[in-house]
């Protein structure tokens, strides 16, 4: 037996975030854009997304396909940005009795060009032993927070954004006798990654 249908999907998050500090701030930073003795640093990004799309599923396989909007909002000492996103979703997954298998890929279609994710999931569960193994890779352009920030003692505009590559790989196994005990060992490759130096963000070091 095979369901299937119409699947929607939404999420919404604000991150706030402020920064106190009182003292003689002249006479320990380099920089001073506001305040010389006392700080008051803040941003908020607000995200909402909504997605809708089609599913099927079964008892031994799933899938799911799926467009979604997303808009988000940088609010930074009364310096606002915002930006509309569209992305395209597809998501499958297999039951075989003890293995489970599922893999979630997005790639964007507006708003974010070159922004793409992939992430592979497999968990076997034994009788004693659980082994999961997660494969993810794709790129992304820089955060809000990295692309344009103004505070008291630091601010940045980072220019001709590129995407940033991240590949990871992870093990973990559980032991569930008497004596529980479970471990993991990962691997992960950054390529073209943003680091803060002097101020500013850059990809070229």
């Amino acid at each position: 037996l095979v369901r299937h249908g119409f699947v929607y999907k939404n999420e919404w998050s604000i991150q706030n975030r402020v920064y106190l500090e009182n003292d003689t701030v002249y006479g320990i930073y380099d920089q001073l854009n506001i305040d010389s003795n006392f700080t008051r640093d803040q941003f908020q990004l607000a995200r909402i997304n909504n997605s809708g799309g089609y599913f099927l599923k079964s008892r031994f396989f799933s899938a799911e396909a799926l467009i979604q909007h997303g808009y988000w909002r940088f609010q930074n000492l009364a310096r606002n940005r915002d930006t509309n996103e569209v992305e395209f979703q597809g998501n499958v997954g297999f039951n075989l009795g003890n293995l489970r298998l599922t893999n979630q890929l997005s790639v964007n279609l507006a708003g974010a060009l070159g922004e793409w994710k992939n992430t592979l999931n497999a968990v076997l569960r034994l009788k004693s032993w659980d082994h999961s193994v997660n494969f993810s890779t794709g790129q992304a352009l820089p955060s809000p927070f990295q692309r344009e920030y103004f505070a008291n003692n630091h601010s940045w505009k980072t220019q001709n954004l590129s995407t940033q590559g991240v590949t990871s790989l992870n093990y973990k196994f559980q032991n569930k006798s008497r004596f529980d005990f479970s471990g993991q060992v990962g691997w992960k490759q950054l390529n073209n990654t943003y680091f803060l130096i002097d101020s500013a963000w850059r990809n070229d070091t």
